[in-house]
């Protein structure tokens, strides 16, 4: 649900981990494609000496002139032996809790996780049959119950005992150097691996500089220091013989031919990016129930003053779990109040469905749907006190003073607003205002809160 300007909010939700920044042990997604090719006197040196051919893959750069690999690795298996014993692929990490009584946890990454299905099924982790991505998601799904959280915290864990197992990436063998009983292993059914590339934009204010820092990591001392940092795996082949000894003679790190036949690199797929979103949706929020809240190919247009159309919400696919949070976040006007809004009944969708604990509420008006909201402008009766405002929907339904009282009495309690009832909302300050606003909010106790 991030977008930028124009920004109406599109069908593809994007994990947290994949927007956070991260340090060479992390997945690498394809290149940028730049706005075109650089001129041809600033190519970069002919063509990436030292660097094995095998890995000049970059789609956008087919003759290999600006995008450097720099970097690659695998995703693994890190184990506590101690706990465990060994480990040699899948099937052995999933049985960890009901052999041991020790924890495992796998990454919070929707492609990764997936991947781990498609491998266990023989499919591509680049798949865009729906048959096939539906039957690595009932993969996954079958072992969740396994599994203790979707973490990128997976380093530390094992070391200190919180878990018995934790799926990382290579990177992570940084951690464990004087570890002995943690190990690392890459998964004998198979895995992914990723390829980082530095890359010199056609924009690129300054590229004789950019390609002077290209010769300079091409230096094989130079890609050598990086592997002895980050504990991956260099393209630059005579860097192989600068590494350490530990990291040179450790096959899961400094990967053999037959290791490689058993892993794959993740590609660009384009539209079918929606099938792993909706996927991910489900595996997250599966707790043994269907979600609280799915919404389906949701869509709103509305018209412009100049007459044109803006899709505020464009095929918008959402799962939400019960007791479970989530953060709508992106700009100004791309499209986070028109979701709220049609959720709570006060927009209506132009396609797309919306069901709440299996029930269509598509095309319940607001009042007859178990939700409320809290907006923005707080929507306070200025002329009522505080208790009066947080009671007054208990009033025009008709319950008893008394019962009313009673309920108003515990919804300010709740909000840390106990004996401000008599107040006005101008004579209380603008955190209390919000929790005002709050109060009325969960008095009915609704079964899905939306927090403008």
């Amino acid at each position: 649900m991030l977008c930028g300007p124009p920004c109406p909010i599109v069908g593809h939700f994007i994990p947290a981990a994949a927007a956070r920044p991260r340090r060479s042990t992390t997945p690498a997604r394809p290149p940028q494609s730049p706005p075109s090719r650089p001129p041809a006197p600033d190519a970069a040196p002919a063509p990436f000496k030292n660097i094995d051919p095998a890995f000049l893959r970059a789609k956008e750069d087919p003759a290999s002139e600006y995008c450097l690999p720099y970097a690659w690795g695998t995703v693994g298996i890190f184990y506590n032996e101690t706990v465990t014993g060994p480990i040699a692929g899948w099937a052995d990490f999933f049985a960890i809790p009901e052999k041991t009584g020790g924890k495992i946890t796998l990454l919070d990454d929707m492609r990764e996780v997936i991947a781990i299905g498609h491998v266990m099924n023989g499919t591509s982790v680049n798949s865009d049959d729906p048959a096939a991505v539906q039957a690595a998601t009932d993969y996954v799904l079958a072992r969740k119950g396994a599994v203790s959280a979707f973490t990128y915290e997976g380093p530390p864990l094992p070391t200190s005992g919180d878990i018995a197992a934790g799926h990382f990436f290579v990177g992570g063998n940084v951690f464990f150097t004087e570890t002995p009983n943690i190990k690392y292993v890459i998964p004998a059914e198979g895995g992914t691996m990723y390829q980082e590339n530095i890359c010199v934009l056609a924009s690129a204010p300054d590229k004789k500089n950019a390609m002077k820092f290209m010769e300079f990591y091409l230096r094989p001392e130079i890609a050598a220091l990086n592997v002895a940092q980050q504990f991956n795996g260099t393209p630059n082949l005579p860097a192989n013989d600068l590494t350490p000894e530990a990291i040179k003679s450790n096959p899961n790190i400094n990967v053999g031919p037959e290791t490689l036949t058993r892993l794959q690199i993740f590609e660009d797929i384009g539209a079918a990016l929606k099938l792993y979103d909706r996927a991910w949706n489900t595996i997250r929020t599966a707790q043994g129930m269907a979600p609280l809240l799915e919404i389906r190919a949701a869509r709103r247009t509305f018209v412009t003053p100049e007459g044109g159309h803006l899709a505020a919400l464009d095929g918008i696919d959402l799962d939400v779990g019960a007791n479970e949070f989530v953060t709508l976040l992106g700009p100004s006007g791309c499209g986070k109040t028109t979701l709220l809004r049609a959720i709570s009944g006060f927009e209506t969708l132009d396609s797309g469905s919306m069901r709440l604990d299996g029930a269509d509420l598509t095309a319940l008006p607001p009042f007859r749907r178990p939700v409320n909201t809290v907006f923005q402008s707080y929507a306070l009766f200025g002329h009522m006190n505080v208790a009066r405002n947080v009671g007054y929907a208990l009033e025009v339904a008709g319950l008893p003073k008394a019962q009313r009282e009673t309920q108003v009495t515990e919804a300010l309690q709740k909000v840390g607003l106990a004996g401000m009832g008599a107040r006005r909302p101008g004579q209380v300050s603008g955190g209390q205002r919000q929790r005002v606003a709050l109060a009325p909010a969960i008095i009915a106790k609704p079964r899905l809160l939306l927090l403008e």
